[in-house]
């Protein structure tokens, strides 16, 4: 580990350090996309977190409106004298509807009212119990989770859902770190990848091209600092962003002076060794005419 800080502190300063993670173990490198993913991942959950906190006041004030139903032979049913519910709020919807179907038979969205009335899905976050089936549905990546009523059968499940939905526990927070940090984890990896790719363009040329691995070593040293920097920027200032596409250019430029820097080292240490070189032959040489005299 001491050089592993060793690299990232003086590539800093020249970045031909970079090079020597080629004999770096990866339980080592490793460490640093774990570092950035779950900043990553930190990130991320502060900035739903507000949309969360009203997604869930939304859902507590809804309770108030829950009609009595009633699960029969797997169909919906209002009790006698209850109305439909159709609660409606920029970031939670909730449909408790006898009247409406889901045609489709295919797990997709196509929804019938017996009322003609259209009905817009356009909050962050919906709930529909219609008459066929229980909907949960996000518009934003058009997502579709379907559930047969047996999931909410009654006007007391429901509320125990929604009570539970409302409120944040230990368990909603840990399992909200660990789906933002496997989905950072990913986004990474293809970035990783992805460069990596990129990268084997920049070193076609060298004698002895570097094989996919050790590319995706330097990648990881070479976009430590910039992604770790960039995390950083977003803990004070959520709104920064930074294009996926020169976050890759950046790194690929480090990576360019990287090679760049250690060939021109290679060539001043070479050059001082053939100087050393000729400077102790032309002193045997002159040592030899002294002994032949």
């Amino acid at each position: 580990m001491k050089k592993l800080f060793f690299i990232l502190k003086n590539g800093l300063k020249n970045p031909r350090f970079y090079i020597e993670s080629i004999n770096l173990k990866w339980k080592h490198i490793l460490v640093l996309p774990l570092i950035v993913t779950l900043l990553m991942a930190i990130n991320f959950c502060l900035a739903i977190l507000p949309t969360l906190h009203s997604i869930q006041d939304d859902i507590q004030e809804s309770i108030a409106y829950l009609p009595d139903f009633k699960v029969n032979q797997g169909k919906l049913e209002l009790i006698q004298g209850e109305k439909a519910l159709h609660y409606h709020s920029r970031q939670f919807q909730l449909v408790i509807d006898d009247q409406i179907t889901n045609l489709s038979k295919e797990e997709g969205l196509v929804l019938s009212s017996d009322k003609n009335s259209d009905l817009q899905l356009t909050s962050t976050f919906n709930l529909l119990l219609i008459k066929n089936q229980v909907l949960v549905y996000t518009p934003e990546n058009e997502q579709l989770f379907t559930f047969e009523h047996d999931f909410i059968a009654n006007q007391e499940a429901l509320t125990t859902l929604l009570n539970y939905g409302s409120q944040f526990n230990w368990i909603q927070i840990l399992l909200m770190v660990i789906v933002t940090w496997i989905g950072s984890s990913l986004s990474h990896l293809y970035f990783l990848i992805i460069t990596a790719i990129l990268t084997g363009i920049l070193n076609a040329r060298l004698n002895f091209p570097l094989p996919f691995s050790v590319r995706m070593k330097l990648v990881i040293l070479c976009s430590f600092v910039p992604i770790l920097l960039i995390e950083t920027i977003k803990l004070i200032w959520p709104a920064f962003y930074v294009p996926f596409y020169l976050l890759v250019g950046l790194t690929l430029f480090i990576i360019y002076h990287t090679f760049k820097q250690h060939t021109l080292f290679m060539h001043q240490l070479l050059s001082h060794m053939d100087i050393s070189i000729i400077k102790e032959e032309d002193q045997k040489s002159k040592d030899n005419k002294k002994d032949s005299q």
